[in-house]
Parts: structure tokens; C-alpha cells; sequence
């Protein structure tokens, strides 16, 4: 429809003349459907864009998951009745929130079409069936898939007569610090390693918040050097990880060298009211004593033993990996490449 010959070359230059990126000779149209051509081209370009662009505007929108409204809602929640070792989790940047009847809350994160929650719902026991409903049609309204990462035991129920079926991933290793103090422990190689690192110099120190900027400055060096060395990013999502605003509020404590250098260090969460502590960063320098680890974590037991804490959390430590396990679950194949991928993630087989 146009008086100069087709080509691939002569349509491609055309294009994008029409679009501006090139320049090339106008092409003499035959035809009013030759001469509206070339409008078509740019609404088509335009609407491409403005598409692009709102692709683009939602990516970003969905960096911030919560107002900051929700946020101060979150963290009252959270402080009244935040239970267990992953409660103080629900007031990390990555999480969204849906909130249940009586100042309760679920926290989750959005990948995909899924909306992964951490842990069980907090507030009050007795809303916590409600809560669970809310977010599961919350989810169904916004067609997306609800699921529940390390949840207990004890709603199991609650989560069923809600739709979702439950899949066993993994056991929680805890200390009875109760237990611990009324007989301290008897392991050779753990006492061991305590008096060698005694013999050589180092020393046990506890920061309580709000840190200085030195102590921060060294913690954050011995930080990058153990992301480093294991060759890999902070985790999040189920864990705590580096963030300076965060570490600052949390009492700390470190193992120094026999030259006062910081050889490992570990943040200590105390949940309020419910008698737990746990901890979220636990990072050691690449040239550490054997022992360093042990050593700091017998002092973290202590150390929260002495301001009350009853248990002691070390968090999901035994993820289910034999057949057997698995073959119980209502997913067997999904049960045991969730363990594969849970022992590669963390670097741990079994206790």
C-alpha cells in the first residue's frame, strides 16, 4: 500500500523513524489505510510503555509492603502479646500484615502468587482461629495461595478447619536453662573447649542496648567477613539478619580475642512475658578458635538465665530429611525436597 517496494530492512527503519530512535526517507502512501499507518504505530508504542511503566510503578510499590500506620499497629501487637521465638520477626521491613479480630495479627511476605506467613498468628490464644480466617480469605479475595512457614503444634487444628493441610518440616532445638542451672553441663569436650579458650586470653563481654557506634562498627566487620567466607547473602525472611537499626536495640554478646578484637558475636532476643529467649545473628570470624561458637552460646544460656528466660530457642535445627519422616506427610516428594533445600540453605544435617 505504499508506492516504494517491501522489505524486512525498509519496515524495520520505518519503525523506528516513526519512533524516533533513527531517521529514514518518509514512504509515499497509496491508500488511507497507508497514510493512518504510521498513527497506529505510535499509539501501539505508547500503549507498550504505559505498560512498561506501570509494570514498573508495581515493583516498586511492592517494596513496601506495609503503611506506616500498620507498622505501629504491628508493634504494639507484638509487644503486648508476642509469644515464642519468632514473634519479634513480624516487625521486620519485608513483612505485610493482616489483622484478625482483638489486636491480632498474621505477618507475611508476598512471592509470586503466594502469601507466606511466619509462625503462628500473634495475640491473644483465643483469636487465633479467627485470625488464621481472616487471612486465608484475605488471600482467596486477592487469588492468592495462603501458607504458613514454622508453625507449632498447637493450632494444627485451627489451620485444617481453614483449608490448609499441615506438612512436618522440621523440629525446634531448645535449652531448658531451668535444667541447665540446676545441673550445669557435664560434656568433657564442651568444658574443654571453655578452659582452652580461657587459657588462651578470650573473653566474654555483654552490650546492652542501645549499642555505641564502635561496638556496631566492629560487630558489622566481623559480620561481612563470615557472609564473605560462607559466600553467601543475609537469609531473612525466617531469620533476623545485619541490620544496624535492628542489632543497635538488642543486648549483645561477644567473645574477644587475647587481643580485644571481636572473634564472634550474638544477639539476644528476650520474648516479652513468655519466659523465651533466642537469638537472630550469630557470626564468627573466619580465623575463630575451634570452640568459639560454643563458648559464646554457653554465655548466651547463661546470660539470659539470669534475667529470667526459662527456655532458650536455638529455632528450627533438625529439618526432616529421612523417608520415613516424610512419607508421613501429606506431600512426600514436597516434604523431602523442602529438607534438601532447608539443609543447603542453613548448612546443617540434623542436630
Amino acid at each position: 500500500q505504499y508506492a516504494e517496494p517491501p522489505s524486512l530492512s525498509t519496515a524495520l527503519q520505518q519503525t523506528l523513524a516513526l519512533l524516533g530512535v533513527g531517521s529514514a526517507a518518509p514512504l509515499t502512501p497509496l491508500t488511507e489505510r497507508a497514510l493512518q499507518f504510521p498513527t497506529v504505530v505510535r499509539n501501539v508504542a505508547l500503549a507498550a510503555g504505559l505498560y512498561a511503566l506501570a509494570l514498573l510503578v508495581r515493583a516498586v510499590a511492592a517494596r513496601r509492603p506495609a503503611s506506616a500506620a500498620e507498622r505501629r499497629q504491628a508493634d504494639g501487637i507484638v509487644r503486648a502479646a508476642g509469644r515464642g521465638p519468632l514473634a519479634h520477626l513480624s516487625l521486620f521491613p519485608d513483612k505485610a500484615y493482616s489483622f484478625g479480630p482483638g489486636e491480632s495479627l498474621v505477618a507475611y511476605v508476598r512471592q509470586g502468587r503466594v502469601a507466606l506467613a511466619l509462625g503462628d498468628p500473634v495475640g491473644p490464644e483465643q483469636t487465633a482461629g479467627a485470625t488464621v480466617a481472616a487471612f486465608v480469605a484475605r488471600c482467596q479475595a486477592r487469588r492468592l495461595l495462603p501458607a504458613f512457614h514454622l508453625v507449632s503444634g498447637d493450632h494444627l487444628e485451627t489451620y485444617r478447619r481453614s483449608g490448609l493441610e499441615a506438612m512436618l518440616v522440621g523440629y525446634e532445638s531448645s535449652i531448658d536453662l531451668g535444667a541447665l542451672e540446676e545441673r550445669p553441663a557435664e560434656d568433657p569436650a564442651l568444658q574443654a573447649s571453655e578452659q582452652r579458650l580461657a587459657l588462651r586470653g578470650h573473653t566474654l563481654w555483654a552490650y546492652p542496648p542501645p549499642l555505641s557506634g564502635e561496638v556496631m562498627d566492629e560487630l558489622e566487620i566481623v559480620s561481612e567477613e563470615w557472609l564473605a567466607t560462607r559466600r553467601q547473602s543475609e537469609m531473612r525472611f525466617s531469620v533476623g539478619w545485619f541490620d544496624e537499626a535492628y542489632v543497635r536495640t538488642c543486648p549483645v554478646i561477644v567473645v574477644r580475642d587475647a587481643s580485644g578484637q571481636i572473634s564472634a558475636f550474638a544477639n539476644i532476643v528476650l520474648a516479652p512475658g513468655s519466659g523465651d529467649a533466642t537469638l537472630d545473628v550469630l557470626r564468627q570470624r573466619a580465623d575463630a578458635l575451634p570452640g568459639t561458637l560454643e563458648f559464646l552460646l554457653m554465655a548466651a544460656f547463661r546470660w539470659s538465665a539470669a534475667r529470667g528466660a526459662r527456655c532458650f530457642s536455638l529455632g528450627l535445627t533438625h529439618p526432616v530429611s529421612s523417608a520415613a519422616e516424610s512419607a508421613r506427610a501429606p506431600a512426600a516428594r514436597a516434604a523431602a525436597r523442602l529438607a534438601r533445600h532447608l539443609q543447603a540453605l542453613h548448612g546443617f544435617r540434623g542436630l
